[in-house]
């Protein structure tokens, strides 16, 4: 395909970071958007050259407050990119001594800053990451635990918010809405229930979204 568009059809996230660019996650490539040319800048993995990215399918980007690039991918963890040489730094969940930490830890499917600055990975099957960005660690881990009611509802994570109170709000693929209550480490959960009108319409969440308002969105 022409190296100036876009690498693939099938999008799955667009973020506009701090400098005007567009950034679009797609199953074959991240890609960067110059408005004012038009054109696409493609990111793709190469065998044997770590400084690209680790992974094609991308899920998620963002910024955070220090304006780093963070870029969750489907297979390879999450990259930090380095606007300067525009190479990548990947971050995987490698230590499988700990039976909490699985290779479904680097199904990044989500990535959201809290307001303290720490980073929240959701993952597909690995559940809910807390990433320390300053120094680069996979800090702790929260997964669905049949013995425990305030756990996860499932490690299938798609999307996460916070609200103005501080909680996490986590959407899954599998087990409707979750709260988080960082305090207390616990998790409150909503489903989708038939005979009651005022419930979660189903229990697969797409997305999520906080308005100025203090309502949260739920797809």
């Amino acid at each position: 395909s022409n190296e100036t568009s876009i690498s693939s059809d099938i999008i799955r996230c667009v973020f506009k970071d701090n400098k005007g660019t567009y950034w679009v996650g797609t199953r074959d490539g991240l890609n960067s958007f110059d408005g004012k040319t038009n054109k696409f800048v493609q990111y793709k993995h190469t065998d044997g050259r770590p400084e690209t990215i680790s992974d094609n399918s991308v899920w998620s980007v963002i910024q955070d407050k220090s304006g780093r690039l963070w870029v969750g991918t489907y297979y390879g963890g999450i990259n930090q990119y380095n606007y300067d040489s525009k190479t990548f730094k990947v971050y995987l969940d490698i230590n499988e001594n700990d039976e909490l930490k699985s290779p479904a830890s680097n199904k990044v499917r989500s990535i959201f800053e809290d307001k303290a600055g720490m980073l929240w990975l959701g993952t597909d099957g690995g559940g809910l990451i807390r990433f320390n960005p300053e120094i680069k660690k996979y800090e702790e881990y929260f997964k669905w635990d049949p013995t425990d009611y305030n756990s996860l509802s499932s490690d299938r994570v798609t999307s996460i918010i916070e609200d103005e109170a501080h909680n996490l709000w986590i959407g899954t693929l599998t087990g409707g809405l979750n709260k988080f209550n960082p305090e207390t480490k616990t998790f409150s959960h909503f489903y989708n229930n038939d005979f009651d009108p005022f419930s979660l319409s189903n229990d697969q969440v797409r997305c999520l979204y906080a308005d100025p308002e203090g309502s949260i969105w739920i797809g």
